[in-house]
């Protein structure tokens, strides 16, 4: 966030629908950025509206979109029109086959920046090679890997296992 809602330096709005969820979040988050502000949101629509006008990004941490249909935590109308120099990032932490979910499609339709969990997967995975092997992540290997298995893939979800006896991301066997 640019502004908090009740300050004028930088911070960090964090809503969930319980409200002891959000500052339970914000004792987690304050041990790790003390220099950081950061404040409780509800989702009422115009705490929301609110928050997204100073916002730089949003980020859907939420199962949220797993279904297409299912609920949406902050509806369209109030998704300000992108303007050419500010536009919000938003972010969903879900990541499906061929599909965006509705809060990045919302987004996109008004003219935002937006990324789904892939990249992330991708990163977490990689990180985790690196301290189980101590040895660099071929990282361009396991995407090649992640988006194949992806594109293999039924259903909502990758998920992708190596065949008895194959190595993991096309790597060596010793």
């Amino acid at each position: 966030r640019k502004k908090g809602l009740n300050s004028a330096s930088g911070g960090s709005l964090i809503a969930a629908r319980r409200p002891s969820r959000a500052r339970e979040i914000i004792r987690d988050f304050e041990g790790l950025f003390p220099k950081t502000l950061f404040e409780t949101l509800t989702l009422h629509q115009n705490d929301l509206k609110k928050g997204l006008e100073n916002a730089d990004l949003v980020v859907n941490a939420t199962p949220a979109g797993l279904r297409p249909g299912g609920p949406l935590l902050i509806p369209s109308a109030i998704i300000p029109r992108a303007r050419r120099r500010e536009k919000i990032l938003f972010f969903d932490l879900i990541y499906h086959r061929g599909r965006r979910t509705e809060f990045l499609k919302m987004a996109k339709k008004k003219g935002h920046r937006i990324m789904d969990g892939l990249g992330m997967l991708l990163f977490q995975g990689a990180r985790a090679f690196e301290y189980w092997t101590g040895k660099r992540a071929p990282v361009g290997v396991m995407r090649r890997a992640l988006l194949a298995a992806m594109k293999m893939q039924k259903g909502p979800g990758p998920f992708w296992v190596a065949k008895r006896g194959q190595a993991p991301f096309g790597l060596k066997q010793k």
